[in-house]
């Protein structure tokens, strides 16, 4: 059930998402590979904040279709996104496969946007359930 406390936490998922990649840039500046950095900073910083907060696994369901929306406006207005090459699709002449990459491509990556919250979530049911010695 989406809550108020599921945009809450959708909320505070964005923003570590934003803050993990955003201080990893910084201090990776002049990196070779600073922008995968950043984007594996940012998973495991929006997974540790996941953690910490306990946030519930309903806050995927506001985040998920944010950025779906945030993606499918970016590579409709030509701008890039964690796929790159998104914006040289040609959508003068757009065809049905190129609609169904489009597609794939921001199910994807509204997916792995998710996945620290989905990962926390997993990881806290398999310990919830361990047999403890």
């Amino acid at each position: 059930m989406i809550t108020r406390k599921s945009f809450t936490d959708a909320i505070i998922v964005a923003m570590s998402w934003f803050i993990g990649y955003w201080i990893t840039r910084f201090f990776g500046q002049g990196a070779e590979a600073v922008i995968g950095y950043a984007i594996i900073g940012g998973w495991w910083f929006t997974a540790y904040i996941s953690a910490k907060l306990v946030l519930h696994i309903s806050l995927v369901i506001p985040l998920f279709f944010g950025y779906f929306l945030l993606f499918t406006i970016a590579g409709i207005t030509g701008e890039a996104s964690f796929y790159r090459d998104i914006y040289s699709l040609s959508f003068n002449n757009i065809s049905f496969s190129v609609f169904l990459f489009f597609l794939g491509i921001n199910l994807a990556q509204s997916f792995f946007i998710c996945s620290p919250v989905i990962f926390d979530w997993l990881f806290r049911k398999i310990i919830s359930v361990w047999p403890k010695k």
